[in-house]
């Protein structure tokens, strides 16, 4: 599953999917080795399943939630810990 879960983020966060929802939402820390540009695949490679599952929680009231239960959100949480 996690394998294309972040092609999965990229197309629920949106056009502007890179800029928006990932470089101006993730702390200095969180975002130290990604890419500043790229084109999509270059930006989605780049996206670490723990990346993923925290831009899952970070998004989900906004979007996330509109197609999956909070079921999903419980089983990523509990991800994170692993």
């Amino acid at each position: 599953m996690l394998g294309s879960f972040a092609p999965c983020i990229a197309r629920e966060l949106g056009n502007d999917w890179w800029d928006a929802a990932v470089m101006d939402t993730l702390y200095d820390d969180q975002k130290r080795d990604l890419p500043l540009s790229g084109d999509w695949a270059k930006l989605v490679v780049s996206l670490d399943r723990a990346r993923c599952l925290l831009l899952f929680d970070l998004h989900w009231h906004r979007v996330i939630r509109k197609k999956l239960s909070v079921d999903h959100r419980t089983w990523a949480k509990e991800l994170r810990l692993l």
